[in-house]
């Protein structure tokens, strides 16, 4: 029994030895994780800081399209403005011309007429 003791009290603190190398090897580890996850943590944090920073240029370059949209369909709203007018004034004016045109020429006659 003696005998049998003793190996049990070796098999026990060679178990306990072996458990505590276990231990040791898993605190390490767990040491390790957490470092690995306060990095990743941090990787994140830039990560969402990235783009957050990206949408923010994306919204202000969408804002700067639309402006430059409405800026653009008012420049060519303006032109067509521009060309209606011309054109009334181009009809405008060659309708005077031919009235002077016809009145010269009827004053021509009428000079004609005369001599």
């Amino acid at each position: 029994i003696k005998s049998a003791q003793g190996k049990n009290t070796e098999s026990v603190s060679a178990l306990q030895a072996e458990n505590s190398v276990l231990n040791s090897k898993l605190e390490e580890l767990n040491s390790l994780l957490k470092s690995s996850q306060g990095d990743l943590d941090e990787s994140v944090r830039g990560l969402q800081d990235d783009k957050r920073s990206l949408q923010a240029k994306i919204d202000q370059l969408n804002e700067q399209l639309k402006s430059t949209k409405t800026q653009l369909e008012e420049s060519q709203q303006a032109a067509q403005e521009d060309k209606e007018t011309f054109n009334h004034e181009i009809e405008d004016l060659s309708r005077r011309l031919h009235e002077q045109r016809d009145k010269l020429e009827a004053s021509i006659r009428t000079l004609q007429t005369e001599n």
